[in-house]
């Protein structure tokens, strides 16, 4: 589980993903996914953009 931390850590510092605690439990959320079809795009503010199919 140490690696997952320290990897969601740094996907929250590079600001790509969003953190919200619920009790015990923290809820790690993509920042700019959305839906599209089958397919799961990522958007950055950096203008890095990454389409996953979903299939």
């Amino acid at each position: 589980m140490v690696n997952a931390s320290h990897h969601l850590k740094i996907m929250r510092n590079t600001e790509l993903v969003t953190v919200e605690r619920d009790g015990r439990f923290m809820i790690y959320a993509l920042v700019g996914a959305t839906m599209k079809g089958t397919r799961l795009e990522l958007a950055h503010t950096s203008g890095a953009k990454v389409v996953l199919p979903l299939e």
